[in-house]
């Protein structure tokens, strides 16, 4: 495609598609013109398109990484790339994309503190936070759920939340009974002034 003539090319394929509407080449190279028309969301869908009608289309994959990167969506391009790569391994231009994908990720992944660091910051430092961190991961147990390793990306209102109605669970009520109920005297005194 030279500059300038992909709307004469994503028109082109469109007509292509019409007449033979499952031909994954046909929608793969109408997301390349998609992309370079900056019309990356187009270029997503026509690549999901082409994936659909021939699920081991690496060009595909490799065309949709690329049009997840330029939105910024590294994640979905690093699975995408990723995809490429399982599907052609020799293609050493999918092995550098799903470096770069990769660096993009983490270069935009704020570093989240961890639950327990949070809570620490939270409470100033204060001993509970060990007493309330084993009881929220017991009340999370208890209740068979995987949510600890969701709360980074959850604000701190929510984790807020969390805590609360794990704290007034009953079991994690009596939990906290036991515990306190062990602490020396010094124990409790120190715990509370803090």
């Amino acid at each position: 495609m030279k500059a300038g003539r992909f709307l004469d090319a994503i028109n082109c394929y469109t007509m292509a598609i019409k007449l033979d509407g499952q031909n994954a080449v046909y929608f793969c190279n109408r997301a390349a013109a998609h992309s370079k028309a900056e019309n990356y969301k187009a270029a997503v869908d026509d690549c999901k398109k082409a994936i659909e009608i021939d699920p081991k289309y690496a060009k595909a994959y490799g065309r949709m990484g690329l049009a997840y990167s330029a939105l910024k969506q590294y994640k979905e391009s690093l699975e995408a790339y990723q995809m490429a790569v399982q599907l052609e391994p020799g293609n050493e231009s999918y092995r550098v994309n799903v470096k770069i994908s990769e660096d993009n990720l983490k270069q935009s992944t704020p570093e989240m503190p961890s639950l327990a660091a949070r809570a620490d910051a939270a409470l100033g430092g204060s001993a509970i936070l060990g007493i309330v961190a084993d009881a929220i991961l017991l009340g999370v147990a208890r209740a068979g759920s995987d949510i600890v390793g969701n709360f980074t990306g959850m604000s701190d209102a929510v984790i807020a939340g969390i805590v609360s109605d794990t704290m007034a669970s009953p079991s994690v009520q009596s939990y906290i009974d036991d515990v306190v109920e062990d602490m020396s005297s010094a124990e409790l005194s120190s715990f509370l002034t803090q």
